[in-house]
């Protein structure tokens, strides 16, 4: 037992050998040791329970570091309705901004990676196309704008009179099936038949391919020809196919008029 416990006077045996006493050389560093415990004990938070008041909870977010509005918080660049759906979450439940931050910087690191190899793969595609649309030109050469225009006229006499043949018109040129060599060629070949043959051209007909029918399906399906209309590059090359499987099985261009009727 140290002296100033003894000078002390405590006559507790268990109180006087206690270790939280003996561990100190003296009553001056007892006594110092005794401050930096209630330092310690006044800085600590109490954690919330299950019946604690909005306003206690309030107070323990605060003190663990969660800013006072959710606009506060720092998302590292992160934006857009999952930035939104983020703050208002970390902000309900307490968090930190340290910790918003950094899970904040991991999803849009995720985001941009993404969109960095959706990017990658879309200029790749793109950059095909621009190859087919290069060689297609070079191989029709002068008669490149006639063939055009009759496959055009060809899209726009399927949509119908007006309105619907040129929103139809719009809708290929924006898929980018104009600029396929393949597909291309095929719709050349349904406009050169229909000068003399009946555009419209019965279901069932003798001869018709599986080919042809997957054609006009695709052509038929709305939902899908609004995929190939915005750009997507799986329903594009979905489609490119088909017309390319319908021209190799076809020994009459004709039979694959349905597949752009209707």
């Amino acid at each position: 037992m140290p002296n100033w416990v003894e000078e002390l006077g405590v006559s507790d045996p268990e109180l006087a050998q206690n270790p939280n006493l003996t561990k100190y050389a003296s009553l001056q560093d007892a006594l110092k040791g005794h401050v930096e415990l209630a330092k310690t004990l006044g800085n600590r938070v109490a954690v919330p329970g299950p019946n604690a008041t909005p306003e206690e909870r309030a107070a323990f977010y605060t003190k663990i570091g969660r800013p006072e509005a959710p606009d506060k918080y720092d998302l590292a660049g992160l934006q857009g309705p999952v930035a939104d759906i983020f703050r208002e979450t970390a902000f309900e439940t307490g968090l930190p901004s340290s910790g918003v931050k950094t899970v904040a910087e991991k999803i849009k690191g995720f985001f941009d990676q993404v969109k960095a190899q959706h990017d990658a793969e879309q200029a790749k595609y793109n950059e095909s196309f621009e190859k087919e649309k290069e060689t297609l030109t070079k191989e029709w050469g002068d008669q490149y704008t006639s063939n055009m225009q009759e496959i055009k006229n060809l899209i726009v006499k399927a949509g119908g009179d007006g309105e619907q043949g040129a929103a139809l018109l719009k809708k290929y040129e924006e898929s980018g099936v104009f600029d396929s060599k393949a597909s291309a060629a095929a719709l050349l070949e349904i406009a050169k038949a229909t000068r003399t043959a009946p555009f419209f051209l019965p279901k069932g007909r003798t001869g018709e391919t599986a080919a042809a029918t997957k054609a006009e399906e695709l052509s038929n399906n709305k939902e899908f020809m609004d995929k190939v209309a915005a750009g997507d590059r799986n329903a594009r090359q979905q489609y490119r196919e088909a017309l390319e499987a319908a021209e190799k099985e076809s020994g009459n261009p004709q039979n694959l008029i349905q597949s752009f009727t209707a």
